[in-house]
């Protein structure tokens, strides 16, 4: 399984604050990617259903937790 990380926080950001009804109906409709969205402490706002599948959780269950719960312990330090 390949991954993708986009770091286009600025971009991203603005897309969110612009129209975040718009964001979150494109963060939900994509079906080939995971896409997340974290607040500034790295906790889970939005996941999308890809995303849940590709870590193993349920819709919801991220909702609320630290991103690193989907990161092995061993690498949390090259964080």
């Amino acid at each position: 399984m390949g991954r993708i990380n986009v770091f286009r926080t600025k971009e991203i950001k603005q897309l969110i604050e612009a129209d975040p009804q718009k964001a979150q109906t494109i963060i939900d409709e994509e079906r080939e990617l995971g896409i997340c969205v974290t607040d500034e402490k790295g906790n889970y706002v939005h996941v999308n259903e890809r995303y849940s599948e590709i870590y193993g959780y349920g819709p919801g269950e991220l909702f609320g937790k630290h991103f690193t719960v989907v990161v092995p312990a061993e690498n949390h330090g090259k964080l």
